[in-house]
């Protein structure tokens, strides 16, 4: 009879086990992220314009370089946003960033506007 309570008891345990974890994983599932929440913060420096969007839920951001056809420098553009992105890791507690793609750069002759894109991951 002693070996019929031990293995009712093991067979409890068990199930309890594994009724927590079914309930642990259903409630991470159903604590689906919003993809489509987007974070929008504007800055501006004396002679551009600096938007990052930002998208919490795939630690994405979007780095949106703007400025004067006739005062654009690659260079410049790209420091802007490298210090930029440093600060924008640390104020977000991320450990580090890495550019997700290649920058893109669009000239808008109509505007004599330079629009420098740099797409980063956020790294936790």
């Amino acid at each position: 009879m002693t070996g019929f309570k031990k293995l009712f008891f093991v067979l409890i345990c068990v199930f309890l086990c594994f009724s927590l974890y079914a309930q642990t994983v259903e409630d991470a599932l159903r604590e689906e992220p919003n993809y489509q929440k987007t974070e929008i913060i504007e800055e501006k420096g004396k002679l551009y314009t600096l938007t990052i969007e930002y998208f919490p839920a795939l630690d994405e951001a979007r780095f949106v370089y703007r400025k004067n056809a006739h005062l654009f420098d690659q260079g410049e553009a790209m420091t802007v946003i490298r210090e930029r992105a440093a600060k924008f890791v640390a104020e977000r507690s991320y450990y580090s960033y890495s550019y997700s793609r290649r920058d893109v750069t669009k000239y808008d002759n109509d505007n004599d506007l330079v629009v420098y894109t740099s797409f980063i991951t956020l790294k936790k």
